[in-house]
């Protein structure tokens, strides 16, 4: 299938996708959601985390949200009783300790069926060990990553497909290796781009589940589209990040699905 159909599948299908996600982003992943024509609830409350997530498509686990890991152990074993994709943002796990044994402790559980992350998170993620200080993946260059093999071979282990975001995406179940080079440098520059794109895998996971790594790589082919158009659009009416913000989601929501 193509981007559009794709596309046109969530757009007709409508997903519910409960987002337990960071306070920063909670916002824009939201209104991702509802541009793309999918629908976001982002309940946090682990009392209520089963029976929400019973009533949902898919499920983003954000590591961001350190104070509700325990929603997320009880949201993430409910989505894995009905069948429902579940997207892992590690966001932040090179440079913790606390988030990187959740981390470990939920791709054990068997449920995950996608993680996305960037360089840094993902080599975190694959080797188990310390990658950065902070959040953020380092701008050196200096570190040693995993490479493609590597990678493919640990989603291959786990059963999941694995995103690897950067200047060129890397998409992989182990089977199938996939490059997405759609994008502009500005998707950088604002907070929460990582975050929604993982809300919006979540929502392509939803309504096109029989293919989940072809799923995850138009997700992001689709993703880097709409980034270039909002870039050129800022460019041209000589706005800033914060024009460019603006621009992207409406990108999302002008995206053709026909």
């Amino acid at each position: 299938m193509a981007t559009k159909d794709f596309l046109r599948n969530v757009r007709s299908k409508t997903p519910l996708i409960q987002c337990i996600t960071n306070n920063v982003t909670i916002l824009e992943c939201a209104n991702a959601l509802l541009a793309i024509g999918a629908s976001p609830t982002m309940s946090h409350a682990w009392q209520e985390a089963a029976e929400v997530q019973h009533g949902c498509d898919a499920l983003v686990l954000n590591l961001g949200a350190t104070e509700s890991f325990k929603a997320m152990e009880i949201a993430a074993a409910k989505a894995g009783e009905d069948g429902h994709p579940v997207v892992l943002d590690p966001v932040g796990v090179g440079g913790s300790t606390y988030r990187r044994d959740f981390m470990k402790e939920l791709l054990s559980s068997g449920y995950v069926t996608c993680i996305r992350g960037n360089a840094a998170e993902i080599a975190s993620v694959v080797t188990g060990k310390a990658t950065v200080t902070g959040v953020d993946e380092p701008q050196d260059g200096e570190k040693e990553y995993p490479d493609d093999k590597e990678t493919a071979g640990f989603a291959r282990e786990k059963g999941i497909v694995v995103v690897r975001s950067g200047p060129v995406d890397f998409v992989t179940d182990g089977d199938k290796d996939l490059y997405s080079e759609s994008g502009d440098a500005m998707m950088k520059r604002i907070t929460g781009t990582g975050c929604m794109s993982s809300c919006i895998i979540g929502a392509f996971l939803a309504a096109n589940p029989k293919d989940p790594v072809m799923a995850a790589y138009t997700a992001c082919e689709f993703i880097g589209a709409c980034g270039e158009k909002a870039a050129k659009k800022t460019a041209l009416s000589h706005g800033g990040t914060m024009t460019f913000r603006h621009n992207f989601i409406d990108e999302l929501s002008k995206a053709e699905a026909e």
